[in-house]
């Protein structure tokens, strides 16, 4: 059970009905709330000083199809094997989120 509490206008604080905990919770999980708590992408120049690897790899976005054209983004390393592959799906619940989000 999620407890939450308010302050009160006698700066105490006041537990709310689980109803109303709920509620509030659903209020900070709105798309514009979490963008505005979203950190700014990586720092790629650092990521690549400290795993040098990483500037080796190509990005191209593709699209998958299937019900629907899907867009997904292709990872590859020239001259490495291409008999092996990580697939990776993120559903985020399946309410927020796009492939750009994922990645970074």
């Amino acid at each position: 059970m999620v407890r939450v509490t308010v302050p009160t206008e006698h700066g105490e604080e006041r537990t709310l009905t689980p109803f109303a905990g709920w509620v509030r919770c659903l209020e900070t999980t709105r798309p514009e709330v979490i963008a505005e708590r979203i950190p700014a992408g990586p720092d790629t120049a650092a990521l690549t000083a400290h795993y040098p690897e990483l500037a080796r790899v190509e990005v191209r976005d593709v699209t998958i199809d299937g019900a629907g054209r899907m867009p997904a983004r292709l990872y590859r390393e020239p001259g490495r094997a291409t008999d092996a592959a990580l697939v990776w799906a993120h559903g985020g619940a399946f309410v927020t989120g796009d492939l750009d989000g994922a990645g970074t």
